[in-house]
């Protein structure tokens, strides 16, 4: 069994964890992955493969530490903006955003994630 990862007090994590329909067999995709790692672990739970993006690379560092710490092989954690550092040939079933504060970031992904 896969333990969680550290807990953090993110509300809109937690929402997202418990709300999102993700199906066995699932391709999700997170835009701009927050270090709040419930949804993550919980569609990693059922999803057979997660994608994450973040354009912060420490915040891709502490990711992919606290995933690999937790025994969560099915997460892929990759450095860069939206879509933009992901294998081309990615088809998602679930695309979920954490918005970003400024504007032209957060209409980027809008963008990829129709496009995903």
């Amino acid at each position: 069994m896969r333990s969680m990862p550290h807990p953090s007090s993110d509300p809109s994590a937690q929402l997202l964890a418990l709300h999102a329909a993700v199906a066995p067999g699932d391709t999700v995709l997170h835009l701009h992955g927050g270090a709040a790692l419930e949804g993550l672990a919980t569609h990693a739970s059922v999803a057979s493969r997660v994608l994450v993006t973040h354009r912060n690379m420490v915040a891709v560092r502490e990711m992919r530490r606290v995933l690999g710490e937790g025994g969560i092989d099915n997460v892929e954690v990759f450095a860069g903006q939206g879509t933009d550092p992901l294998p081309r040939d990615v088809s998602a079933d679930v695309v979920a955003i954490r918005i970003p504060r400024e504007t032209l970031p957060l209409r980027q992904l809008l963008r990829n994630a129709f496009d995903a």
